[in-house]
């Protein structure tokens, strides 16, 4: 079993005695004290958590068994918290079902998980735009809300069941 612990100060540290069968992590925010070297030994995670952690940047140990990722950030004045996680850092992730990339600019494209992935929350200031999906064809729900790069659900109409494309979204009808 592995466990995750506060210090009192909201830094974290992972055991690594025995992450390696480690499923799920939740390893969020910029006071998470996770980082890639912390997750190395991780290599059967399915679901991970790195919304607003700069120090995640990859997911290469586990890209084999990820599964769901929250890779998320915000640039909202001074709450402003980036996620670390890159298009370098998916390219093992080839299994990937489920991905929230919203307000993450530097994650720009779905290609390695394309075939697999079914529900994308690409909201905000999200760097996925048409050519980051052109291969999404298996897509089942995304949310494109605020994101003018988004402008079509041609790859993926034929699948698409549910769409959230408000507010400035670049989809017309």
């Amino acid at each position: 079993m592995s466990f995750i612990m506060g210090d009192g100060d909201n830094t974290f540290y992972l055991k690594t005695w025995r992450i390696s069968t480690l499923r799920e992590l939740d390893a969020g925010g910029r006071c998470c004290g996770i980082t890639d070297s912390g997750l190395r030994s991780a290599t059967q995670l399915v679901m991970l958590n790195a919304w607003r952690n700069s120090k995640i940047t990859t997911v290469a140990p586990f890209g084999a068994t990820l599964r769901e990722l929250d890779a998320s950030s915000t640039d909202v004045g001074i709450l402003a918290e980036t996620c670390g996680i890159t298009d370098s850092g998916l390219c093992n992730a080839t299994q990937l079902v489920k991905l929230n990339a919203e307000g993450n600019s530097k994650i720009t494209t779905v290609a390695p998980f394309a075939s697999t992935l079914r529900d994308l929350g690409a909201r905000y200031a999200c760097g996925i735009s048409d050519s980051g999906l052109r291969y999404a064809t298996q897509l089942v729900k995304l949310k494109a809300s605020s994101n003018s790069k988004i402008t079509m659900v041609a790859p993926f109409g034929s699948t698409m069941r549910e769409l959230n494309a408000t507010e400035n979204c670049g989809i017309t009808v």
